[in-house]
């Protein structure tokens, strides 16, 4: 999946399914604690949030509902403040993957925010362990101009059968009308590096935890100094299942 809270880790979990002989749905769903949101590199939340989703995915193709709470202290800013719908489509041709997707982003009570839509391919090729990967995402419908691309190495480490370690890194680079909706400039510029590592621990019918970190950093001055937090370490833990 192309989704991991914000990152580019796998975002559906490394779970062993006891899947039924002629059943091809699996669904699942998962509840993530992270200290802040992070996007692309920018820090979107005032403080920590909740990021609740659940799927359901036939041979190639994934329906995903995500959504995004923000905990802050005060009563009147803690809100649920994005619904994203994703469908997505997996092809595979021996070491090369490529997954297609449609975001659709819905932000409730916020008039001010147009929601939108996207489009994202994640082109990759597994050598070994180490798995190089493109990603390119852009906007087709408030801000039709507006893209994000990164390329990066991902790869997985199984540590027995019931933990799996996945780590990535990358650098993202983001459009003229990308940062001067998103930033405030408008200026096309390589924006930011990123890290970031999760241990996935599959306890038991389909149940698992994921502690994660990302590392984030702009690299661009220009986009440094419009944003509160260029650099950011965020936290969090995702507890869920997949049956």
């Amino acid at each position: 999946m192309l989704i991991f809270a914000n990152g580019v880790v796998s975002g559906q979990p490394v779970v062993e399914t006891d899947e039924p002989a002629g059943n091809p749905v699996t669904y699942g769903a998962e509840s993530d604690f992270s200290s802040r949101d992070v996007w692309h590199g920018i820090v979107c939340s005032s403080a920590g949030v909740m990021q609740n989703c659940t799927w359901a995915s036939v041979g190639p193709l994934t329906g995903e509902v995500w959504v995004n709470c923000d905990l802050a202290a005060e009563p009147e800013v803690r809100r649920l403040y994005e619904y994203d719908f994703v469908t997505y489509l997996a092809w595979s041709y021996r070491s090369v993957s490529l997954e297609t997707a449609v975001l659709a982003y819905v932000y409730p009570d916020q008039p001010e925010t147009p929601n939108t839509i996207e489009a994202s391919f994640d082109l990759s090729w597994t050598a070994n362990r180490i798995q190089p990967f493109m990603i390119y995402t852009f906007d087709i419908k408030a801000y039709s101009g507006a893209s994000f691309g990164e390329v990066g190495l991902r790869s997985a480490w199984e540590m027995g059968e019931t933990v799996c370690l996945e780590t990535a890194a990358g650098i993202g680079w983001g459009s003229t009308r990308f940062n001067e909706t998103y930033i405030g400039t408008s200026q096309r510029a390589l924006n930011m590096a990123s890290a970031e590592a999760a241990v996935t621990w599959n306890w038991r019918s389909g149940l698992y935890i994921r502690p994660h970190l990302l590392a984030t950093r702009l690299l661009d001055d220009r986009l440094r100094a419009l944003v509160d937090h260029p650099s950011y370490i965020q936290i969090g833990m995702a507890v869920g299942g997949e049956f």
